[in-house]
C-alpha cells in the first residue's frame, strides 16, 4: 500500500496536464494611434466534431484526442483578430456604435497531428473586409498556414503567431487597410 499515494499524485498530476492552452500567442504591440472603428467576426466553419483538434501525445506517450469546448477556437481567434486590429492601428467598434467596416474571419481548418516527433498544425481561414451593410469591400482571401514544434501547443501557437502577423500586415497598409477605414456615404 507504499505506493497508493504515489500513483494517486501521479494521477493528478496526469490529468492536470489534460487542459493545456492549446491556442495561445505572442502578444503584439499595439500602435498608440488608432483611426476607424472595426467590427470583428469569426465563423467556425470546420465541419465534423468542432471540439476536436486532432490527436496528440497524452500520458505515457498515448495518443489522446485534443478536445477543447466547441466555441474555444471562435472566442481565441476573436480575440486574435481584435489584437491583429489594434496592432494595425485600427479601433474596435463598440456594441452600440456604428462601425466603419465589418471584417469576418471563417475558420475552414485548424487541426494538429501531435503523434510524431514533431507535432504540425494547420490552419486555413477566410478574410473578407465588408461595409457596414454587408456589401463586399474586397474580395475574400484565403490564409493557409502551418506550424511545427515539440507538441501541439508549440505548433498552435507557431500557427496562430503566423496568422497574427498575416492579418495585421495586411491591415497595417494597402487595400484591407482603406477597406476597413472608408467610410460609407450616407444614401
Amino acid at each position: 500500500m507504499r505506493w497508493l499515494p504515489g500513483a494517486l499524485a501521479l494521477s493528478v498530476a496526469a490529468l492536470a496536464g489534460c487542459s493545456r492552452p492549446y491556442l495561445t500567442w505572442a502578444p503584439r504591440e499595439p500602435l498608440a494611434a488608432r483611426r476607424g472603428r472595426l467590427a470583428i467576426t469569426v465563423e467556425d466553419r470546420r465541419p465534423g466534431d468542432r471540439a476536436s483538434l486532432g490527436r496528440a501525445f497524452g500520458f505515457g506517450g498515448t495518443p489522446t484526442e485534443i478536445l477543447l469546448d466547441r466555441d474555444e477556437p471562435r472566442q481565441r481567434l476573436q480575440r486574435l483578430a481584435a489584437e491583429a486590429a489594434v496592432t494595425a492601428g485600427i479601433g474596435l467598434a463598440t456594441p452600440t456604435g456604428a462601425p466603419s467596416a465589418r471584417l469576418v474571419l471563417g475558420l475552414d481548418l485548424l487541426r494538429c497531428d501531435g503523434t510524431g516527433l514533431t507535432a504540425h498544425a494547420e490552419l486555413s481561414a477566410t478574410l473578407a473586409i465588408l461595409a457596414p451593410d454587408g456589401s463586399p469591400r474586397l474580395p475574400p482571401e484565403t490564409a493557409s498556414l502551418r506550424g511545427k514544434g515539440r507538441g501541439c501547443e508549440r505548433a498552435f501557437a507557431d500557427v496562430l503567431d503566423q496568422l497574427l502577423d498575416e492579418l495585421a500586415s495586411r491591415l497595417v497598409q494597402g487595400p484591407a487597410h482603406e477597406a476597413a477605414l472608408a467610410v460609407d456615404a450616407p444614401r
